[in-house]
């Protein structure tokens, strides 16, 4: 009877862990945010996976995937710099499946992807390690996945989140770092604190060639405005392979990207921080490339922190901790129910 009582016990505080992307081929969107991480987040993912998951919504939603967490192998570029060509480990999301959908982009390095929705009910995710190319310090990712109503206005135009009201985040090119399609007209306004300013870093940017000229706006472009809607101010229009640089922009901010009939550059990726009146950004320290972090090895590693933001803990996080208490609990659980028996 005491082992009966102990093993039910265990089963209902076995601690709750996320599904990995390994795991699961077709994952069901909801209107509560469920999470997908790589295989042994928050440890070291594997090398030689290729594993593939979709995430389905219900006819009039559509699904929005955010990222909690993000760090893959950016070879060859580094984690701290413009992100890598993912050659050798990288996440690909699709709208709709593998097989007929487009290409939203494929992700690798430190910092987090944009907020992407598909543009129907599905959305596919191709997570890819190389089997040549060990993992010795990169713990993968953390995504939430939602199902949301198909309205007009929630799209950019290039299937990502149109109004960003979080006080940091990414905004990336259709198919980044491959080639962007032609036909794209895009917005994106970026709303944080009224008392804060927003600081704009371009870490890669080839937009309509590399002698391209955007004068008059033509053929690719992006513009910059200060504020939004019909009293936004242009900052400039830009194109060609120079980084654009913006600090202390107002707390709105608005971006276009237009692509002519022809497309056919890699874009660009660009991150956000908006930072209050008595802060300033700071700049990521540079992660050596040959010499691994030391490992914590009394407390569950936690994910950077992007200047600017707080960390908030995730479904993960939670689960983590209480599977560490759970051992606490069973131990005293254990000799409240031998005692007796030894007595």
């Amino acid at each position: 009877m005491y082992i009966a009582a102990l093993l039910a016990l265990l089963a209902v505080i076995r601690p709750v862990l996320p599904d990995a992307i390994c795991d699961r081929t077709l994952m069901i969107a909801t209107s509560s945010p469920s999470v997908l991480t790589s295989d042994g987040y928050r440890g070291l993912y594997p090398a030689g996976t290729d594993c593939t998951c979709e995430l389905r919504a219900t006819v009039g939603n559509v699904v929005q995937i955010s990222f909690n967490d993000f760090q893959v192998d950016p070879y060859p570029g580094s984690l701290s710099g413009a992100p890598g060509t993912c050659e050798h480990h990288y996440l690909e999301v699709y709208n709709g499946l593998e097989t007929s959908g487009n290409l939203l982009g494929s992700f690798c390095g430190g910092e987090r992807p944009p907020i992407l929705l598909s543009s129907d009910v599905s959305m596919t995710l191709k997570f890819v390690t190389n089997p040549h190319s060990a993992n010795n310090r990169y713990r993968g990712f953390s995504l939430n996945f939602t199902a949301i109503a198909n309205t007009q206005d929630i799209d950019s135009g290039c299937w990502s989140m149109r109004r960003l009201t979080a006080p940091s985040g990414s905004i990336v090119s259709p198919g980044f770092p491959n080639e962007y399609p032609a036909n794209l007209a895009c917005t994106w306004e970026i709303v944080t604190r009224p008392d804060s300013k927003i600081t704009l870093q371009f870490l890669s940017f080839l937009v309509g060639g590399a002698t391209a000229t955007c004068d008059n706006n033509i053929n690719d472009y992006v513009i910059v405005y200060r504020g939004t809607g019909e009293s936004k101010v242009s900052e400039g229009t830009y194109c060609g392979w120079e980084l654009p640089q913006f600090t202390d922009l107002l707390n709105e901010v608005t971006i276009e990207f237009v692509a002519n009939n022809v497309g056919g550059w890699r874009g660009f990726f660009m991150v956000y921080t908006a930072v209050g009146p008595t802060t300033t950004p700071t700049i990521p320290p540079t992660i050596s490339t040959t010499v691994p972090p030391p490992v914590n090895t009394m407390n569950t590693p936690q994910p950077p922190v992007t200047p600017g933001a707080s960390y908030v803990p995730t479904v993960g996080d939670h689960a983590a901790r209480l599977g560490e208490n759970s051992y606490i609990v069973v131990f005293f659980l254990l000799v409240a129910i031998l005692t007796p028996i030894a007595r």
